[in-house]
């Protein structure tokens, strides 16, 4: 692994200069983008909640004009024409309607989302999406003025676009702005403040609702003063200065890294999604961790249409509102909830034991709201409490697989990849009234019946993120078992690994297996430098780089970032393994050294053990005979040896490294020459060993 200095030092000093200009999780940067994107969802909501009763106000008068039922209402079991059904149609429509338009831009506007977070500083596309936001909220204004229905549609739209647009810029900040054992908790408070946002959003466009609204003695709206529109500026106020004050917010965000100019736009949309998909698919893991993200916010999406169904008229009749939103107010602050707890207990770790666990969780909550007690109060305060912790245990399941998919994500291409993530979590969600539809309507389920297939469903989503949870601790043992059967294991000098500091092992390479047993004997799980080809295919790259966080390396310009991120595991405090080889020995002797493994120890407290992996030549997985895997295997157990040397503070060249080995080669020789002499005398003791 031959390695140009000049190059390699510049592309570290840069790297480094990156990682120590980040601001941190406790940073007004941080904080900055915390409240730019708290009042942008605050906004959206509450100009969504505010738009709702007036179109439900204008199409139930539409509707009291009609002399029969539309075609569409029998599709959501309306069948009778009095005020009461055509308030419920009207109120399923504009809800369905809405919901929809604000999620097709996440869909449609994929490609132009992921390629602005891409192209541009993602400071630089939040404060671009925050003046659309202000000039959105004067178009929604307007509406508002005209009172035409469409025209609020068409400004939800907008909005729905201007949210796409930022939330790749949005996502893709994070593991810029914080240290990577902070992703976790990072993602843990824009869940919680999303989820604040949306309650508050969702409250405040009520009440403007009600302010604009003049409502006479009898608690009727006069037919003179359309709703919503009676006092304007109040709304005008609230949704332009909300917008404002995120624009202003937005600009207390530090710049962060530079976009990549090589960055193409997408000018169709369509083939663009094809293309993101393909992209997204070349990095497996990262493309399964955004389905298992997209299947919570497609069951989400379903269980949140359910709570109307499950409510109504079981525990409450259709006019006492406050008991539906009480349940979805205890579900939203539940996720809040687990978001924060998702990071808590995280402790700076990705990992996918947490999703698994709390998708088991979501499955026994949505269970047992199918058996919970009902038609009465100690029913509803049963399904109360469920729907909390079924809040909870969603918001433990999210974050870490969005925290996975930043970190897995490469900065050049983090913004196209999250956007990518957001078009097939909300095609999702997309999908989940549809299937709502089909289940109540055609099928004709309860909502009881929905709750339990629900929970039904997330048991096979438990099975699969179990698996690989815990594919890591499977292989071990297996591996582990067969080594200990195959083989007989000594290991001499064990003592002299440090346990108080980062370590670089090096060692001898004889033959295919010597990774494996790295991993199975070597102190402190070392993460192992692999050849690239070996890293290439789906499984084996899942195996190797995102189960046993192999560092994949090649010749080229491939060994600098291997040594570099080699470089940053010791400064982190992991250990790191090496083959200084290059390559497996094909004669059994020890080749020469290349120079990696010293440019890894530049500026790390790390120190070298070394190591010889002895009695593995002549085995199936070494190249004895000039072949590899092809040759009758012996069937006796043979004798590995691995020897750990005394560390070595300050490694000067590659050819003191070499000499080292060389000195442990020559000193496994002579114990296996002495074994040999001892086992024949102890076969032949009345022999003269002269």
């Amino acid at each position: 692994m031959e390695i140009n200095n000049e190059e390699l030092k510049n592309t570290e000093e840069i790297s480094e200069k990156v990682e120590s200009d980040k601001p941190g999780l406790w940073s007004v940067s941080f904080f900055a983008m915390l409240l730019t994107q708290f009042l942008g969802a605050f906004n959206d909501n509450m100009f969504r909640f505010l738009m709702i009763p007036i179109g439900i106000f204008a199409l139930q008068d539409y509707l009291c004009g009609l002399e029969t039922l539309p075609s569409w209402a029998s599709y959501v079991g309306i069948t009778s024409s009095d005020p009461q059904a055509l308030q419920e149609l009207a109120q399923k429509t504009i809800l369905f309607i809405g919901a929809e338009l604000f999620l097709i831009p996440f869909v449609l506007m994929v490609g132009p989302a992921g390629f602005l977070s891409d192209r541009f500083r993602k400071d630089q596309v939040m404060v671009g999406t925050k003046i659309a936001e202000i000039v959105i909220m004067g178009l929604g204004v307007l509406a508002l003025l005209s009172g035409n229905v469409i025209f609020l549609l068409v400004v939800l739209f907008f909005m729905g676009t201007q949210s796409t647009l930022f939330s790749p810029a949005k996502y893709g900040s994070i593991p810029e702005m914080v240290h990577p054992e902070q992703i976790p908790t990072a993602n843990g408070l824009v869940s919680m403040t999303t989820m604040a946002a949306c309650i508050f959003g969702t409250v405040c466009g009520g009440i403007l609702f009600e302010l604009t609204s003049v409502i006479d003695k009898s608690g009727a709206i006069p037919t003179c003063a359309a709703p919503g529109q009676s006092r304007v500026w109040i709304s005008a106020c609230a949704l332009l200065g909300t917008a404002l004050l995120g624009f202003l917010a937005s600009l207390l965000i530090k710049p962060l890294k530079k976009g990549n100019p090589e960055v193409k736009f997408p000018y169709n949309p369509f083939t663009g999604i094809v293309s993101d998909m393909k992209f997204l698919y070349s990095w497996r893991a990262v493309w399964a961790v955004t389905f298992a993200s997209a299947f919570y916010w497609g069951i989400a999406a379903l269980l949140q249409l359910n709570i109307d169904k499950y409510i109504f008229p079981e525990f409450a009749s259709m006019d006492n509102r406050f008991a539906a939103n009480l349940c979805m107010g205890l579900m939203t602050i539940g996720i809040a909830v687990g978001a924060v707890l998702a990071g808590v207990i995280s402790r700076g770790k990705i990992s996918m034991k947490l999703p698994t666990f709390a998708v088991l969780g979501l499955s026994a909550c949505c269970i047992a709201l199918c058996f919970a007690p009902g038609a009465n109060a100690n029913g509803y305060y049963c399904a109360l409490g469920l729907l909390a912790f079924l809040g909870i245990f969603a918001g433990m399941y999210d974050i870490p697989l969005m925290s996975f998919i930043q970190d897995r994500s490469p900065a050049e291409h983090r913004g196209r990849i999250i956007a990518s993530s957001n078009f097939i979590s909300n095609s999702a969600m997309l999908l989940a009234p549809i299937i709502f539809f089909i289940m109540t309507v055609y099928i004709g389920q309860s909502a009881r019946s929905v709750w339990f297939w629900s929970g039904i469903v997330c048991l096979p989503v438990f099975a699969i993120l179990f698996f690989f949870a815990y594919l890591k601790q499977c292989v071990y043992y297996i591996f582990w078992t067969y080594v200990h059967l195959r083989y007989k294991v000594e290991i001499v000098g064990e003592e002299n690994v440090p346990k108080d500091r980062p370590v670089l092992y090096i060692c001898n390479h004889i033959s295919f297996l010597d990774g494996l047993l790295a991993e199975l004997f070597w102190p402190g799980s070392p993460r192992m430098l692999m050849w690239s080809a070996f890293t290439k295919g789906p499984f084996s790259h899942y195996l190797t780089v995102d189960l046993y966080n192999a560092i994949p390396v090649s010749s080229g310009r491939e060994a600098f970032y291997a040594v570099k991120e080699a470089r940053k595991a010791l400064q982190n405090g992991e250990n790191v393994g090496i083959f200084p080889e290059g390559g497996i020995s094909r004669w059994n002797v020890l080749q020469p050294f290349q120079a990696g493994a010293v440019k890894i120890l530049k500026d790390t407290n790390a120190v070298v053990v070394p190591v010889y992996m002895g009695g593995l030549w002549g085995s199936v997985f070494s190249y004895f005979g000039q072949k590899f895997l092809w040759k009758i295997p012996s069937f006796s157990r043979k004798r590995i040896t691995i020897i750990y040397g005394e560390p070595i503070e300050n490694v000067s060249n590659r050819f003191q490294l070499y000499q080292t080995i060389k000195e442990m080669e020559n000193r496994w020789f002579e114990m296996e020459h002495e074994r040999e002499v001892a086992q024949f005398n102890k076969a032949h003791p009345n022999h003269c060993d002269n």
